[in-house]
């Protein structure tokens, strides 16, 4: 009687329905560009391409310029951080990068090969 019910215990206790129809619960993985940072840029850095390396840090993403592919890329990267991009406050990446590429431009993200670029925005 007694491994009759410990027997029943553990097959209770243990029990799985795999042919249940029910989804399975979907485990996600944190996105890198929603971890903050703090948007105190050391002096030494000036442009928009180094701000947006500095902030990716070990996020595990790079920055790709490509002109042929996304316009205004390399325009986008050589200009000044605009001192409205500097707020000395914790934000997420993205919103960070964003700030520093302005409105006329849009960010450009592959979640696969883990870049990001950036691109004009047509005034059209």
């Amino acid at each position: 009687m007694l491994k009759k019910n410990w027997l029943l215990l553990f097959l209770v206790a243990f029990s799985v329905n795999v042919f249940a129809d029910e989804p399975q619960p979907i485990i996600r993985t944190a996105d890198p560009l929603e971890m903050s940072v703090r948007m105190d840029l050391p002096p030494h850095i000036t442009s928009v391409a180094e701000g947006v390396v500095y902030v990716l840090g070990s996020s595990g993403y790079h920055l790709v310029l490509d002109e042929k592919t996304l316009p205004g890329s390399m325009e986008i990267a050589k200009r000044p951080i605009p001192p409205k991009a500097i707020r000395h406050t914790v934000v997420p990446i993205y919103q960070a990068i964003l700030w520093m590429i302005g409105d006329d431009s849009r960010l450009v993200v592959d979640p696969v090969q883990k870049v990001i670029s950036f691109e004009k925005i047509n005034d059209e």
